[in-house]
């Protein structure tokens, strides 16, 4: 029984661990290239950060610690709006 209640209680805890992305070496390293990309289709994620931070700056920053899903490998790739936006980033015009 009591087997049963660290198992029970073990479960419960790994269910309410916040879950943070492993960041991916490629996404930090497109940083640069994919901010290039969202200025070059006029997303406003191009812009600089409300404290000043750049794009290449920040994006690096949050890929490195995980804190967002990985998006830079393929914004850099992209061709138009429409592409970033598929690649999970708003881009609202």
């Amino acid at each position: 029984m009591t087997r049963y209640i660290y198992a029970l209680l073990s479960a419960v805890a790994l269910s309410c661990t916040p879950h943070v992305q492993t960041p991916i070496s490629g996404d930090v390293e497109a940083c640069p290239s994919a901010c290039v990309v969202l200025a070059v289709v006029s997303c406003p994620e191009a812009q600089p950060s409300p404290g000043g931070v750049l794009c290449p700056d920040w994006c690096t920053d949050y890929h490195a610690a995980g804190y967002m899903r990985p998006w830079a490998a393929c914004v850099a790739g992209a061709r138009d709006a429409a592409d970033v936006r598929a690649c999970g980033v708003r881009c609202a015009k």
